[in-house]
């Protein structure tokens, strides 16, 4: 029985050091372990500006927290004062181009900081494993600048051509605009252009593309704003793929929109709701085409005031469109 537990001691003391061989130790107590040393010597210094990829998962789990592997790569100035903090950033100074490191952080340490709280997913005496790869450096702002809009642009691409495969593979019927969104008309307008400089109430319900699940409607009482939402088409008060889209619309209309994560939300996404690099759809309704010189609100999910915000023109003109749609279907 002593000479079981004296293998057990020594079995469990072998692990413990084994997980731990390669590692060092930065000067705010950040471990890390370089698995591949990069082939050029060049150093990371201070002021550097970096490319690199990036993942963070906690150790011993199969979720990844997030990641920026086959998406836009992470930049940034090294800074050598961060040094002293505890994060994965203090270990830049210590690498090369080329260089991928794996960086260890103590979720009771994170605690301890008030940066997590423990829960099913961050336990006490857990650890974030962080996987960076050092991919390139820059001289100047205006060179990372265009690596970074080089990346986008291909990121953008990627979102585009997958969402016009799964349209035509479920025969989508669909117009592709020239900055890479998608309608399909399930409803003729009358005519009325919502041209640049109009202002058009819309009436819509957006859902993540991925798999259907709404964000925001003003058509559905669970939102808690059934309003029309106001626009003054052209202004950059909506994201890319509505202002992009709405004026090749007419009043009446009614579209399906399919818009790329790059023509939407991005890599920031829009927390809770919208996770990073989210492809959306809406089904959207031109309800109202006007001249006006009434701003446009500003999109926010869930706090639309609709007509609340508008001037008394714009609420009676919905109003009198309202009655006339009433009027149609009460002579049918």
């Amino acid at each position: 029985m002593k000479k079981l537990v004296l293998m057990v001691l020594l079995v469990s003391t072998f692990l413990i050091t084994s997980c731990n061989f390669g590692y060092k130790t930065t000067a705010s107590g950040v471990s890390y372990k370089i698995t591949k040393h990069g082939s050029t010597d060049v150093t990371l210094k201070n002021g550097n500006l970096v490319k690199f990829n990036v993942k963070f998962y906690v150790q011993g789990k199969d979720s990844i927290l997030n990641s920026t592997y086959g998406k836009i790569p992470a930049y940034i100035q090294v800074d050598t004062a961060q040094s002293k903090y505890y994060t994965f950033v203090s270990v830049l100074p210590y690498l090369h181009v080329g260089d991928n490191v794996r960086v260890s952080l103590s979720v009771d340490k994170l605690v301890t900081m008030h940066i997590l709280q423990y829960n099913n997913l961050f336990a006490k005496k857990g650890h974030i494993i962080c996987d960076l790869d050092v991919l390139d450096t820059f001289p100047n702002n205006q060179v990372m600048l265009a690596d970074y809009n080089k990346e986008s642009e291909h990121e953008k691409e990627q979102e585009i051509a997958e969402i016009e495969g799964d349209l035509k593979a479920h025969n989508v019927f669909y117009t592709k605009t020239a900055d890479g969104n998608f309608y399909s008309i399930t409803k003729e307008g009358n005519g009325k252009r919502a041209d640049s400089g109009k202002a058009v109430s819309i009436y819509y319900t957006g859902a993540l593309l991925s798999n259907d699940k709404k964000f925001d409607s003003n058509e559905d009482s669970s939102f808690h704003h059934m309003q029309p939402f106001n626009y003054v088409v052209g202004q950059p008060t909506v994201i890319a793929g509505w202002q992009k889209t709405i004026p090749l619309l007419q009043e009446d209309e009614e579209v399906t929109l399919y818009i790329p994560a790059m023509n939407a939300y991005g890599p920031q996404g829009a927390p809770p709701n919208i996770p990073p690099y989210a492809d959306l759809k809406f089904t959207l309704t031109v309800f109202h085409v006007r001249d006006t010189t009434v701003k446009s609100q500003p999109f926010q999910f869930g706090g639309m005031n609709g007509m609340g915000n508008a001037n008394q023109q714009i609420k009676d003109a919905v109003r009198k469109k309202l009655a006339e749609k009433k009027a149609k279907k009460k002579g049918k």
